[in-house]
């Protein structure tokens, strides 16, 4: 209650330097399916009208207390996984401890996307997920899971908490110094580009400071490092103990000077503020907003729940501007389709058709992350997402979607296999071998096919009775906005389209085993048209 309070004195006190406050928005379930979408995953129609019941402050604390959460992830270092790859042929250590590798990112992502998945703490995850593309790493560079999957951890811990807490452990992040170079920084050997990103992308901002402010935040980072379990170790023997001279500020500076001197800077809480409004509401914030908030963030001291609740309550966040207007990404797509819907699906089909459609987990496509709202879509990514979704919803099989996808090479590497697919990763480019992956997740589709989550049960438990239901009910289901009422009309004309061709009678025709697919295809119709990107 106290955090509430202050966040709503200090959001009215920045209000009356910015104008008269914007009048209270309606609660209702347009603004409680927007607060889920933009807070967490999407909301299922029960969801929505208990969150309308509990009212948007109790339905705010609620979101921002975090739910029942999620059993951790036992993360191996990496001294344990070479300790465990070493028994064996030595010519095979390194294929061993690749594999060990692969092994572990690969079960601490689908760890992960079972947590975005179950709704336990959706706005914890909303986060996680906004500050795995701000502090961007790739495990294509740094290679070792334990460190990946540590800074991860690192990054889901604090996701709701200081922002100072965050910029002080990636400074000594060991994944963040792999990526950047830093670990190779020393004394008299300097290298730039850590601190060319930390002034850049993570706290002030393009233009706001010097060349000299680069080499001379250089010098301060040097002896960042880490021992042989992969854990932060500082080397002084690396450090350049001499005088800097940083943003007009003299002294013998270290990582955590320099961290503190950032922080100070009113440029890097609109730095911060801008990055987190832009992602939240999809839109850049407008100067006075921006000042609004960034003058927030500096009175709480970094703090993120007082932004954050006072973003959800204010009146701004719900304008026609930001409802609805969004671009999904490929995995806040299908995660908000499957919460929506109810589908029974497994996190590796999730991540796998998010990395198909270019967002896969722990190698963002450069520096600044991953592409931002307009930029993911592209005729490609489109029809990738079509496509997938018509897989989730069982309205396209496994093996017709991954044909699409696949292309054929005649050989990769010495005595591989020939036609092996090999499949696009837009839009990094990257090409990789799919082969195992591909048939996993063809496989567990196949198995569970027959057993899915059968949707006609479920419409006519809802009270579905005809066409015109059915388009309203996949389109409740299926977009994560309101429908427009002419597509809803559309939709109902080739739902019975559909049903004519199906042979299926007007009577009681969803009771009938020809209306599974009927309903599945109106669903696919839903979350594959230009709509369903839109949270």
């Amino acid at each position: 209650m106290a955090a509430a309070l202050f966040a709503a004195s200090q959001l009215a006190a920045c209000s009356r330097t910015a104008g008269p406050p914007a009048p209270p928005a309606p609660w209702d379930a347009d603004a409680a399916r927007h607060l889920a979408n933009r807070a967490g995953f999407g909301a299922t129609p029960a969801e929505l009208r208990a969150a309308v019941a509990r009212g948007r402050e109790a339905e705010v604390e609620r979101l921002l207390r975090g739910g029942r959460g999620v059993a951790p992830f036992a993360i191996v270092d990496l001294a344990a996984i070479r300790e465990a790859c070493r028994p064996g042929p030595p010519e095979g250590y390194e294929h061993r401890l690749r594999v060990a590798n692969q092994q572990q990112l690969r079960g601490y992502a689908l760890w992960w996307i079972d947590a975005m998945l179950s709704g336990a703490d959706p706005l914890r995850e909303r986060m996680t997920l906004f500050w795995h593309g701000y502090f961007t790493t790739s495990v294509r560079i740094v290679r070792h899971s334990g460190m990946v999957a540590t800074q991860h951890d690192f990054l889901r811990r604090n996701a709701l908490g200081n922002f100072g807490d965050l910029l002080r452990g990636i400074v000594h992040d060991p994944a963040m110094l792999v990526y950047l170079d830093a670990h190779v920084n020393r004394a008299g050997e300097g290298n730039e580009n850590f601190a060319r990103e930390l002034l850049e992308l993570y706290s002030l901002g393009e233009g706001n400071y010097t060349e000299r402010d680069v080499r001379e935040v250089a010098r301060a980072l040097t002896g960042l490092s880490f021992d042989d379990a992969g854990r932060p170790r500082f080397r002084p023997e690396h450090h350049d103990g001499g005088s800097k001279t940083v943003l007009g500020r003299e002294g013998r500076f270290g990582p955590d000077e320099v961290v503190a001197l950032l922080l100070e800077r009113p440029e890097c809480a609109r730095h911060v503020a801008g990055r987190m409004l832009a992602y939240l509401e999809g839109v850049p914030p407008r100067e006075a907003r921006l000042e609004r908030y960034a003058r927030l963030l500096r009175e709480s001291g970094y703090e993120l729940d007082p932004v954050l609740r006072a973003l959800f309550l204010d009146p701004e966040f719900y304008r026609d501007e930001v409802v609805g207007r969004r671009q999904a990404s490929p995995l806040d797509q299908y995660l908000g389709a499957a919460h929506r819907c109810r589908l029974d699906v497994a996190p590796l089909e999730l991540r796998i058709a998010a990395a198909l459609a270019g967002e896969d987990l722990f190698a963002p496509p450069g520096v600044d992350g991953w592409p931002r709202d307009n930029d993911w879509i592209t005729t490609s990514g489109l029809m990738t997402r079509a496509n997938h979704c018509g897989v989730l919803v069982g309205a396209l099989g496994a093996d017709d979607v991954l044909r699409m996808h696949a292309a054929t090479t005649a050989e990769i590497g010495p005595g591989s296999l020939r036609g092996v697919p090999v499949l696009e990763l837009p839009p990094t480019g990257l090409r990789l071998v799919m082969l195992r992956r591909a048939e996993e997740w063809a496989s567990r589709l196949r198995a569970r096919d027959a057993a899915r989550t059968h949707l006609a049960p479920r419409a006519l438990e809802d009270g579905v009775r005809d066409e015109r239901d059915l388009a309203a009910w996949v389109a409740e289901r299926g977009l994560a906005i309101r429908a427009p009422r002419e597509l809803e009309a559309d939709w109902a004309r080739a739902i019975a389209a559909d049903r004519r061709a199906a042979g299926v009678e007007d009577s009681g025709w969803l009771r009938r085993p020809a209306a599974e697919p009927v309903v599945r295809r109106a669903l696919h119709r839903a979350l594959a048209s230009p709509a369903g990107c839109l949270h």
